[in-house]
């Protein structure tokens, strides 16, 4: 949701847009923390692991190629 957000924000230029990208960009990295954090526990099954690295590991690759994109057009917005 906060990359829908800064996604808008970015699109009309608001003041609100570097704010809420960096917000976006801190989910993000809490997420890949996240999930890092799942996928090389061995505390979970390799099994449990692979679950996650499957269902959740393009969607995140996902949404940092959409985070990179959003960067490069507010750089060119400047």
């Amino acid at each position: 949701m906060q990359f829908e957000i800064a996604a808008e924000e970015t699109e009309e230029n608001t003041i609100y847009a570097a704010d809420d990208r960096t917000a976006a960009r801190e989910h993000l990295e809490k997420l890949q923390e996240t999930y890092d954090g799942i996928v090389d526990n061995l505390n979970y099954t390799a099994e449990a692991r692979e679950e996650v690295k499957r269902r959740a590991g393009q969607r995140i690759r996902e949404l940092a190629k959409a985070m990179e994109v959003l960067e490069e057009k507010a750089r060119s917005q400047d």
